[in-house]
């Protein structure tokens, strides 16, 4: 065959039958060369071609995740609060009677509440005789013996004290019963206020209103507003705490409508310890 006599698209397949040719045979002597190099060499083209494969392949599109915090505020409603209070405030709350031994033995006065850690009972001045002998029977059951040891100056508030008690009662604290804490800041016309009362089914009566006025009391110091008018305060809860929604006492009850405020019971256990 005259390759003068081909056309254009002869020359061409034959040139890539040529190419084809060549590369295969260039790929068999490569393969031999390999098989029969020395190990270095081997180890130093393979490194070559890997690089070189690295560098020609595309990389891999990289997407940046931004991950944004968000805080979320948690609402706490006012109904949620005052449930909060309610078991805060109960353990630390008893029903108030006549010690078990006198001649009135048994009879329910009122209610009495936890005020420090040394056991001494806050409860209204009307309920309790001076130097008289009461039990408080708490929500766990137990009993605490008590002697009435003080008065506010306005007779208002009454401190009982414990004293030792015989088999099966006790007049020691209870490390479980956390004494009721005072409030920190100062009370409110229309701020919202629980008050809290014993009954001799060992639960508690809890009454939930406002505070509509505050006046001084013919016992508070001078300028001093001790008196409490509110709608918590009823019959039933006299003697004891009136909390805010914080659980924290504000005052006492005393009677219906009305409370003493915190500065009367303050100074009251201020003056025994």
């Amino acid at each position: 065959m005259d390759i003068e006599q081909l056309n254009k698209s002869q020359i061409i397949l034959l040139t890539l039958l040529i190419s084809f040719i060549t590369s295969i045979a260039t790929g068999i002597v490569t393969v031999t060369l390999m098989d029969q190099a020395p190990e270095g060499v081997s180890r130093t083209i393979t490194h070559v071609v890997e690089r070189t494969v690295e560098q020609v392949r595309p990389k891999e599109t990289q997407v940046a995740t931004v991950i944004k915090e968000v805080e979320v505020p948690v609402i706490v409603t006012e109904e949620e609060l005052v449930l909060k209070a309610i078991d805060k405030v109960s353990p630390a709350v008893g029903l108030l009677r006549a010690e078990s031994t006198s001649r009135e033995a048994g009879v329910t006065l009122g209610t009495a509440w936890l005020a420090d850690v040394a056991g001494h009972f806050m409860t209204a001045g009307s309920l309790v005789k001076d130097k008289g002998r009461y039990e408080v029977v708490m929500e766990s059951g137990e009993i605490r013996l008590l002697t009435v040891t003080r008065f506010s100056a306005g007779g208002e508030v009454a401190v009982l004290s414990p004293k030792a008690g015989s088999v099966g009662e006790t007049a020691e604290p209870s490390t479980s019963v956390v004494p009721l804490e005072l409030g920190k800041s100062d009370t409110a016309v229309g701020q919202t206020v629980i008050s809290f009362g014993a009954t001799v089914r060992g639960n508690h009566r809890v009454a939930i209103g406002i505070v509509a006025d505050l006046f001084a009391g013919t016992g508070s110091q001078t300028g001093s507003t001790t008196i409490i008018s509110t709608n918590a305060a009823s019959a039933d809860n006299v003697g004891g705490p009136l909390v805010n929604i914080s659980g924290q006492v504000i005052g006492l009850s005393l009677e219906p409508g009305v409370a003493v405020g915190k500065k009367v019971i303050t100074s009251t256990i201020d003056s025994i310890n």
